[in-house]
């Protein structure tokens, strides 16, 4: 029984890292890019937001995924609205990720 558990949570989290990347593929902004931008003169700064916002929103997820597996354990422990909040903060920093910077 705990193996299954095991084996979902993991397929879950390789799913959400997998769309993540595909996402940011797709946009042409990776990590290496952003590392790049960060040691050259022509630092864009919507791109090192961009990774900002999906690694965080990403470790919002994956973090609200502990959490809901220790409430499933001992739900005094952990509150559900913490889950709640993490993992809708974390949808949000994704999606605003995704959002195009207008500069004037």
């Amino acid at each position: 029984m705990k193996n299954t558990r095991f084996m979902r949570a993991c397929s879950l989290v390789g799913a959400l890292l997998l769309s993540t990347q595909v996402i940011a593929a797709q946009n042409a902004v990776s990590f290496g890019t952003a590392a790049d931008n960060l040691f050259s003169m022509e630092m864009v700064v919507h791109d090192i937001l961009q990774v900002v916002a999906i690694s965080g929103g990403t470790g919002l997820i994956l973090a609200s995924i502990v959490r809901y597996f220790k409430y499933r354990k001992n739900p005094l422990a952990v509150s559900l609205g913490s889950v709640i909040t993490g993992f809708v903060v974390g949808a949000c920093l994704i999606i605003v990720a995704f959002v195009p910077m207008v500069m004037d």
